[in-house]
């Protein structure tokens, strides 16, 4: 099978950090088996035996314990125990579309934010579908039955942000803790180490500092997210990371906040 590689970067403050994610129900069902969905078929008709192979790679800025805890809009102590299958959402204005994976995690406890549902999605960008390869450099590496402490963005404004129930990551991979740790090698703590970063937390004092943060710090809403989005777009045009005119920046920050579409819905299978 031939392959076709393909490298896509996302900068900094352009796509993925205006866009962690938005919040309502997904319409994905849970079944007790898996069924393939497929890309478009104006997309499929065209593969014939190459596979293409797509990868975005991204950077993020540092976040401290104490920006995760502060610029979250949901933190929770939950289990993965689902997964979709990979789906494509298309941008409606410039027809360009990519692959997402939607993860069932089971709520144990809120720490930060509100969420009345015992279960929520993390949606990332990423998967294989048909003949088509989507990966990237900060795609989860969640394992089904594990359990995680999550730092939950809550916004629109990306590329391939669409309306539903949803969250993301904060700060690519920053934002995932996992507990790795022998709780007889911990005396008995609950320790949840970072994907990346080297941080570490344990759920006690984490339960107080996040508490104090609550009590000084609103929870970041809609239009935080958005200004955040601006200011992160601008530092990367004076950084000189990308260019842009000022008409392009305007139409950019003022897009309608949703300019994706699910194409073909994927669908989360019991494991």
């Amino acid at each position: 099978m031939k392959k076709i590689k393909i490298a896509a970067a996302v900068l900094a403050g352009c796509i993925l950090l205006m866009s962690l994610a938005a919040c309502a129900q997904s319409d994905h069902p849970i079944v007790e088996s898996a069924e393939a969905a497929h890309p478009p078929e104006s997309i499929a008709s065209n593969l014939e035996e190459e596979l293409f192979e797509v990868h975005t790679f991204a950077t993020f800025r540092y976040y401290s314990q104490e920006d995760l805890m502060e610029e979250s809009a949901l933190v929770v102590r939950g289990t993965v125990i689902n997964v979709s299958h990979p789906f494509f959402i298309e941008n409606i204005y410039s027809g360009g579309q990519d692959i997402f994976t939607d993860y069932l995690i089971e709520v144990h406890e809120v720490l930060r934010g509100e969420t009345d549902q015992t279960e929520i999605i993390v949606r990332t960008m990423g998967g294989v579908t048909n003949e088509i390869v989507s990966t990237t450099n900060f795609h989860p590496n969640f394992r089904i039955g594990t359990q995680y402490l999550l730092f939950l963005g809550m916004l629109g404004g990306g590329d391939f942000d669409v309306p539903g129930e949803y969250y993301a990551i904060l700060g690519g991979l920053q934002g995932i803790f996992s507990t790795t740790a022998d709780p007889s090698e911990t005396r008995g703590l609950t320790v949840f180490d970072q994907a990346v970063g080297g941080e570490f937390f344990g759920l006690g004092e984490l339960r107080d500092e996040i508490e104090a943060v609550n009590a000084e710090v609103p929870i970041p809403d809609e239009d935080y997210y958005r200004e955040m989005g601006r200011r992160n777009m601008q530092q990367s045009i004076d950084n000189g990371v990308f260019t842009m005119t000022d008409e392009e920046f305007y139409e950019s920050v003022n897009r309608p906040w949703y300019p994706g579409r699910v194409v073909e819905p994927g669908v989360l299978w019991r494991y």
